[in-house]
């Protein structure tokens, strides 16, 4: 807990140094281990995102989603409203 406090304050520290504390969220997340996650758990991107606006790379628990080009803000707008 000490170690994560310290992390999360230099984070925010930083943050703050180059004024981005209004545009940055920072979200600690715990490691499942090796358990199973029940599919009824997964957030489907889809629901807000085109597949014809950006691509997915990767799975759970890592998913990269990259806008095709133009389409930065409409994907940004779209995964915002969702969120």
């Amino acid at each position: 807990i000490i170690k994560l406090d310290n992390l999360t304050k230099s984070i925010h520290e930083k943050l703050r140094f180059f004024n981005l504390t209004d545009h940055v969220n920072v979200i600690h997340l715990s490691d499942h281990g090796m358990l199973g996650v029940s599919s009824s758990y997964f957030i489907d991107l889809r629901q807000f995102v085109n597949n014809n606006t950006c691509d997915f790379h990767g799975t759970s628990p890592v998913l990269q989603v990259v806008p095709k080009p133009g389409k930065f803000d409409e994907v940004y707008q779209s995964l915002k409203s969702g969120a």
